[in-house]
C-alpha cells in the first residue's frame, strides 16, 4: 500500500478557539490545499489542541483515511525543570491519533464514501496537546508557539 505525505503546520499565537492555516497537502499523489483549523478544549489542567479539521479543495475516499497511517508531531517551547534557570527549551513529541474520519466542516463524523474535510482527532494530557506554558521567570501560563505536523505515510 502506498502511503503519501500531508505536511501541515498550526501555530498558536493567540487565544483564539480555533486558528485557520492555508496550505497544499498531496492525497493519493495529487497536489490539494485546503484550510486547517485547530481545535482547543478546556480540561481541568488549561486549554489542549484535541483535533484539527482540514477542508480540502478536491475529495478524498472515506476508506483511504486510517489513524495508523497519520503521524502527528508537536513542536512547542516549554519550560526545562531540569535547568536551573528554567531555560524555555524546543521540545518534540509525538501525539496520539484516536481517529480520523471524514466530517463536516465543525468535525462532527458524517457518512459517506468520499469528502472534502477530514478530521484528526487526539489524546491530550497535561504535557502533550497542552496550549501552554507555565513560566517559572513571571509564574505565568504563557500561549505555546505550537507548531504541530501530521502526516500520513
Amino acid at each position: 500500500m502506498k502511503m503519501n505525505k500531508i505536511g501541515l503546520l498550526v501555530c498558536m499565537a493567540s487565544a483564539s478557539l480555533m486558528l485557520n492555516v492555508s496550505n497544499t497537502y498531496a492525497v493519493n499523489g495529487v497536489d490539494l490545499t485546503g484550510q486547517q483549523k485547530v481545535y482547543i478544549e478546556s480540561e481541568d489542567w488549561g486549554p489542549a489542541i484535541s483535533k484539527t479539521v482540514i477542508t480540502l479543495n478536491g475529495s478524498v475516499d472515506a476508506s483511504s483515511l486510517d489513524a495508523v497511517d497519520f503521524e502527528v508531531a508537536e513542536t512547542k517551547m516549554v519550560t526545562d525543570w531540569t535547568s536551573l534557570n528554567f531555560d524555555i527549551v524546543s521540545y518534540t513529541t509525538q501525539r496520539e491519533i484516536i481517529e480520523v474520519y471524514l466530517s463536516d466542516n465543525e468535525g462532527g463524523q458524517i457518512d459517506e464514501n468520499s469528502g472534502s474535510i477530514i478530521t484528526i482527532e487526539m489524546s491530550v494530557d497535561p504535557s502533550t496537546g497542552n496550549a501552554f506554558n507555565y513560566s517559572m521567570v513571571d509564574s505565568l501560563n504563557h500561549w505555546c508557539e505550537a507548531p504541530v505536523w501530521i502526516f500520513p505515510w
